[in-house]
C-alpha cells in the first residue's frame, strides 16, 4: 500500500517528501491500532461459515499452528507486497492497452453508426 501511495504521489507531484516513508508507517500504525478488530472478526464469521465447515477451520488452525503455517503467516505479507509490486507494471500496461482498445472501439462505433435524421418524418 505504501508503494501505491508513493507511486501516486510521484505521478501527481513528481516527488515525495523525505519523511514520506516514516510518516506513512506512523499513519498506518495508527490506522491498524484504531481498527475495531473484534467487530471486523464478528462481521467476517458468516462468510467463513458459508465457505468452510467446522472441520475445515480446525484443519486450518492446525496448519497455521504448525511451523510451516506460522512461516506462511509471517512471510505472506512480504510475499504479497513483493508480488503485487512486481505485477504492477504488467497490470498497468494491460489496463492502458485495454483503455485504448475501448476508446478505439467506441470511436469506431460512433463513426459507423447511422446518422440520425435531424427531422422526424412528416405524416
Amino acid at each position: 500500500m505504501q508503494q501505491l501511495f508513493r507511486d501516486q504521489a510521484l505521478k501527481e507531484k513528481g516527488s515525495v517528501p523525505p519523511e514520506f516513508d516514516s510518516r506513512f508507517k506512523k499513519e498506518m500504525d495508527e490506522l491498524v491500532k484504531g481498527m475495531a478488530i473484534d467487530e471486523i472478526t464478528l462481521a467476517m464469521i458468516p462468510a467463513y461459515q458459508k465457505h468452510f465447515t467446522e472441520s475445515d477451520i480446525e484443519r486450518m488452525n492446525a496448519f497455521y499452528s504448525s511451523p510451516v503455517g506460522r512461516k506462511v503467516l509471517e512471510e505472506l505479507p512480504a510475499v504479497m507486497q513483493e508480488g503485487t509490486q512486481a505485477a504492477m507494471p504488467i497490470r498497468s500496461k494491460y489496463l492502458s492497452d485495454w483503455k485504448e482498445r475501448v476508446q478505439r472501439d467506441r470511436k469506431e462505433m460512433e463513426n459507423s453508426a447511422p446518422q440520425a435524421d435531424p427531422q422526424p418524418p412528416q405524416q
